[in-house]
């Protein structure tokens, strides 16, 4: 995959599975590589995305030193919506990713069952005019990438044991639960990067409680940690995720940080 597909918003990071240095199991089926509270597979529980407000809401991207915002690199959007299908409602998430220059560098749209938030189908398109789609089925990813919008698309994919969630929404099937600090749910993915290979695991780790400023008003939050060294600022209430933080290839912070809210009315 093109480098600017995924760099520009960090989804190096948000995509490809973690290192091996975290410790992959030679059979990641067999489970997660670290103890866990609860292992999470999709249809073990019915109704988990129920909660979930449509809602948008804006960051701003930084850079950090010393923990704090060093250099502003753009604006990141997500548009939550409720879409009548059959048969059942979808949950629609449509994110993007505009440079200080005004430059659409990423978009994706995400689609999952709104009840159960089991994947249906996810694009992801970068500036630089690469995409990609990967479709669930109940026990296959189907996936098509494109290196650019006139280049015939090549196939990944593969053929599951069992079906398994999305990366980029697994931190819903927690943040609805009741927080307890020390809580690690396991939650099984399959890498939708082409050539990431199987089944990789996302560990999130429930931290202790925060205050910090949230739309300039002091808030008192949870701090989830995840397996591939992401830092989530969590709020039982939209937009759920108030701050972010995830690391670079090089090691680097970048923060997610809440600028805007509009909430609007939910779907039955």
């Amino acid at each position: 995959m093109k480098t600017t597909l995924v760099c520009a918003v960090s989804f190096v990071a948000l995509l490809a599975p973690p290192t091996p240095a975290i410790g992959q199991a030679a059979d990641p089926w067999s489970g997660p590589p670290v103890p866990v509270d609860l292992v999470l597979w999709p249809g073990e529980v019915a109704r988990v995305g129920d909660y979930i407000v449509p809602h948008r809401a804006m960051w701003t991207v930084t850079t950090l030193t010393d923990s704090k915002p060093d250099s502003l690199l753009g604006y990141w959007t997500d548009d939550y919506t409720i879409v009548e299908a059959e048969p059942a409602p979808h949950l629609q998430i449509r994110q993007s990713f505009v440079g200080v220059d005004g430059r659409l560098l990423t978009g994706v749209v995400n689609t999952l069952d709104r009840g159960s938030l089991r994947p249906i189908v996810v694009d992801i398109w970068g500036g630089d005019g690469a995409s990609l789609r990967a479709r669930y089925r109940d026990r296959a990813v189907e996936g098509l990438y494109w290196s650019s919008p006139d280049a015939e698309p090549s196939e990944f994919g593969s053929t599951l044991r069992r079906p398994v969630w999305d990366i980029i929404s697994t931190g819903y099937l927690l943040f609805g639960r009741d927080l307890e600090p020390g809580f690690k749910l396991a939650l099984p993915y399959f890498p939708i990067t082409p050539g990431s290979g199987d089944l990789v695991w996302e560990v999130l780790s429930v931290g202790e409680k925060q205050w910090i400023d949230v739309l300039d008003q002091p808030e008192e939050v949870w701090v989830i940690t995840t397996l591939r060294g992401w830092r989530m600022w969590v709020v039982q209430r939209p937009p759920y995720v108030v701050r972010t933080e995830i690391p670079d290839r090089s090691g680097r912070m970048r923060r997610w940080e809440l600028a805007e809210l509009h909430v609007f009315e939910a779907l039955p």
